[in-house]
C-alpha cells in the first residue's frame, strides 16, 4: 500500500513551488537536481557577475514549530566560499528567525545538516525575540562573499519535534490537517498512561494528545497510516520516519 505524502515530505521536489530573487548584478536559476544516485531535490545555479548581492530561494508553507525542535536537509554543492542563510518568517513576514554560516564552503557531496531552535535565533521583526512558532515561509539565501558562479542543491528536509519536559498539560496539539487521509496512525508506540489521542480535536481539524488520567510521561508517534507533520518526520521522496527524542541532539552545523 502506497502511503499518503504530507506536503512537507516533499518539501524540496518540485521547483515549481519556490520562487528566486536576486539582488544587484547576482542571477539565480533553478531546476531539479541533476544527481541519480542521490537524493531527489532543488538545484540552484547562481552568479554573481564579478560583483555583489545575494540569490535567495523562497517557498510559502504554513506550519507549526513546537517550543524545542531540531530541522535540517541535506545539501552539496560548489564555487567559492560565501554567506549562507537559512531563514523562516512568520505569517505575513514580520518576524524573521535565522541561521548564518559566513564564507561557508558548500560541501562537495551530499552532507546532512541539522539545528535545534537555539541555532535559530531571532533576527528582527515587532516580537523583538523568542523562538519561531507559527511559520508561514522558508527561504535559502547566497550572499556574495567570494562570489563567483556556482551551484546549490537542497534536498530531504528533516524536522525533529522534541520534547524535554514531563507531561503536565490536558491537551497537546501535534498536528493540524486540512484534510485527513486515513482514520489513525498505524503505529503509537509509548503513550503515556493516562493520555490519548484524539484524530478531530475540537472539531478544528487538529490530532492531539489528550490527558484522561494525570500521569506524566514520554511518548513517540511511528506514523503509517496517514500523512502528517507530528512530533517527528524525515522527509524524503519515498518515506516518511516518524518520532520524538527525549533530549536535544548536537548540530551538526556546530
Amino acid at each position: 500500500m502506497q502511503l499518503p505524502i504530507h506536503p512537507f515530505c516533499s518539501l524540496f521536489d518540485d521547483p515549481g513551488t519556490w520562487q528566486v530573487f536576486a539582488s544587484g548584478q547576482a542571477e539565480g536559476r533553478l531546476g531539479p537536481s541533476s544527481n541519480n544516485n542521490g537524493p531527489v531535490g532543488l538545484r540552484l545555479n547562481y552568479d554573481f557577475h564579478g560583483g555583489g548581492g545575494f540569490v535567495v530561494l523562497r517557498r510559502v508553507l504554513p506550519f507549526t514549530l513546537p517550543q524545542t525542535f531540531e530541522i535540517g536537509f541535506q545539501i552539496r554543492g560548489d564555487g567559492l566560499s560565501n554567506n549562507f542563510e537559512f531563514k523562516v518568517a512568520s505569517p505575513g513576514g514580520a518576524d524573521v528567525w535565522r541561521y548564518l554560516r559566513q564564507d561557508f564552503q558548500l560541501p562537495a557531496d551530499w552532507t546532512e545538516f541539522r539545528f535545534t531552535e537555539r541555532d535559530l535565533p531571532f533576527a528582527w521583526g515587532p516580537a523583538g525575540g523568542g523562538a519561531p512558532s507559527a511559520v508561514e515561509a522558508i527561504e535559502f539565501v547566497i550572499a556574495a562573499g567570494a562570489g563567483g558562479a556556482g551551484t546549490l542543491n537542497i534536498s530531504s528536509g528533516i524536522v525533529d519535534f522534541v520534547t524535554l519536559d514531563t507531561l503536565s498539560s490536558d491537551s497537546y496539539v501535534v498536528a493540524t490537517y486540512v484534510v485527513l487521509t486515513g482514520t489513525s496512525f498505524s503505529s503509537v508506540l509509548d503513550l503515556p498512561s493516562g493520555y490519548t489521542l484524539n484524530y478531530n480535536y475540537h472539531s478544528g481539524n487538529q490530532i492531539a494528545l489528550v490527558k484522561t488520567v494525570p500521569e506524566p510521561g514520554a511518548w513517540s508517534l511511528l506514523l503509517g497510516g496517514i500523512g502528517l507533520l507530528v512530533f517527528s518526520r524525515r522527509m524524503h521522496r519515498h518515506w516518511t520516519h516518524a518520532k520524538i527524542a527525549k533530549h536535544a541532539k548536537k548540530s551538526a552545523f556546530e
